[in-house]
């Protein structure tokens, strides 16, 4: 039979244990159901864009992010292949922890990888269901963008708009159905200048005459930017609750990576749909057509710095001044609702498969210029939901983020006057044992 001291270091090892445990108490465990401050899904403030980057999830994640930042960013986007396989559900869950642990708000862009009329019920089905899962299990809040940039003309699902309002409008019923107001759908094209970019409309889609006539919206007999580059694609007012649109800077209009600045005012003529285009005609801009404060708009942007070119501005130089105007932007557009930031290095096909690279935050010096432009900005940093604790499966696999606790932010502890008051419960109770213990012997 143990000693009183034994029962008494006993108790106070519990309690010591409990408290120790008091994050998971609180609800902040990946691995478990979020306990939730309500179910009202979160949404950014007028003039207020959550902010974030689309990283190379192979090798960066969102701690280092963070860290090279100096701030916690507000939303992270990730492309994923859809239909999801059984691989893609798991990087799915991954992605969504990752931005869990700084309550950060994931970009899920869906990739499909088969024809859009292959793409069924089921698919969605599968789909929806891990989303309202993830969300139940993080407190996430997704933004769904399916198969953006769907008028142009490389991508498997580009150019073709009866297909592509199908399938957009099969993924939404079931996002919809399953995850309700806690994921939503982006319809996100490619800003229309140069549209139908260059291959003709025969080369991109075998339906031929038909759908050649859905996208002739001013009846001249050709596709060309005179159309209209974006209604023809449009799913419908109940299935988009965010619109989107593809702003980048390449450099100069007819010479794409030669690392020239944006002029003044570049951002603001693409937002009025006045850049670019060679047919001259009075347009309405996307943003107001499409955008409002019910439905955001999301803004997927950075500038191309050409690695291979020695000439032309300063790296830091020409992306502070693109950014610059993305921050400006949303002061007179308040229907901005989200601004993701390229992150990342690749060849692209405008500058010959030259290395471009898109990022802001890769030398300490433009690091600290972006952070002090977003401070001076109106955009929404830090979390926007719960901030959980990475998982340990989280902790060793890509893209999940450091196995650091604390890496993400700081977490919802409870009181602190709780390990101490199970600890006296503890005591108390070993007390009684003890004392009932005599009076028997």
């Amino acid at each position: 039979m143990p000693s009183g001291r034994r029962l008494i270091g006993a108790a106070l090892t519990l309690a010591l244990s409990l408290a120790a445990a008091t994050p998971a108490l609180s609800g902040t465990g990946a691995t478990a159901t979020a306990h939730h401050g309500g179910d009202a899904a979160p949404a950014p403030a007028p003039g207020q864009p959550w902010f974030g980057p689309g990283l190379d999830w192979e090798r960066d994640l969102p701690a280092d992010y963070a860290d090279r930042l100096g701030e916690t960013p507000s939303l992270y986007a990730q492309r994923v292949r859809y239909p999801l396989g059984e691989d893609d559900r798991r990087y799915l869950a991954q992605f969504a922890e990752a931005a869990a642990t700084q309550g950060a708000v994931p970009l899920l862009t869906l990739e499909p990888q088969v024809a859009l009329t292959e793409l069924g019920r089921q698919d969605a089905g599968v789909l929806a269901d891990d989303l309202a899962d993830l969300h139940e299990r993080l407190d996430s809040h997704f933004l769904v963008r399916f198969a953006p940039e769907m008028n142009g003309s490389w991508t498997i699902w580009g150019q073709q708009p009866d297909r592509y309002v199908a399938a957009f409008r099969t993924v939404a019923d079931a996002v919809h159905d399953a995850a309700g107001d806690h994921a939503e759908m982006v319809w996100s094209p490619a800003y229309g200048a140069g549209y139908p970019f260059g291959r003709s409309y025969g080369a991109v889609d075998a339906a031929g005459r038909r759908i050649a006539r859905v996208l002739d919206t001013d009846g001249d007999g050709s596709v060309d930017d005179g159309d209209d580059p974006y209604a023809p694609y449009f799913p419908g007012e109940a299935y988009v609750d965010w619109v989107g649109l593809s702003l980048y800077h390449y450099g100069d209009r007819q010479d794409f990576g030669n690392n020239a600045a944006p002029a003044p005012g570049e951002l603001e003529a693409r937002l009025d749909d006045r850049f670019g285009y060679g047919v001259r005609r009075q347009r309405r801009s996307f943003h107001d057509r499409w955008a409002s404060r019910a439905r955001p708009m999301l803004v997927e942007t950075s500038a191309l710095y050409n690695t291979a070119n020695d000439r032309g501005r300063p790296e830091r130089a020409l992306k502070q001044a693109w950014w610059r105007q993305v921050l400006a932007s949303t002061t007179s557009r308040p229907a901005i609702g989200a601004i993701s930031w390229l992150e990342l290095t690749r060849p692209e096909a405008e500058i010959d498969d030259e290395v471009a690279d898109w990022r802001a935050t890769h030398t300490p010096a433009m690091a600290r210029a972006l952070r002090r432009d977003l401070a001076s900005s109106d955009v929404r940093l830090g979390p926007v939901t719960e901030v959980v604790r990475p998982s340990h499966e989280a902790a060793k696999d890509a893209p999940a983020g450091d196995s650091s606790p604390d890496d993400g932010g700081p977490t919802e502890a409870l009181p602190a006057w709780v390990p101490v008051g199970l600890a006296v419960l503890a005591l108390g109770w070993l007390a009684l044992r003890l004392a009932r213990r005599r009076t028997q012997r």
